[in-house]
């Protein structure tokens, strides 16, 4: 998964409703890498895609990587 993917899919979560309060949960990763990237979501993708969630400021369900990252911001892609 490149950069620019793993940011597509990050933004996607957020602007179809994945992200309300609530932490995006791992389930919700895959299933958005899967609608949106023509390969299939590996554990190095779901890495990418949280990565690129925290540090724009999203919660994540715990045990995904950048979880513990809480910025007091609100979400920022760019």
């Amino acid at each position: 998964m490149t950069e620019a993917e793993a940011n597509e899919v990050a933004t996607a979560l957020v602007d179809e409703g994945y992200y309300d309060d609530e932490p995006i949960t791992l389930d919700e990763i895959p299933e958005m890498i899967a609608a949106r990237v023509p390969e299939q979501a590996s554990q190095e993708g779901i890495e990418r895609v949280s990565e690129v969630l925290a540090k724009a400021g999203i919660k994540l369900d715990d045990g995904l990587p950048g979880a513990d990252a809480r910025p007091d911001r609100p979400p920022d892609f760019t």
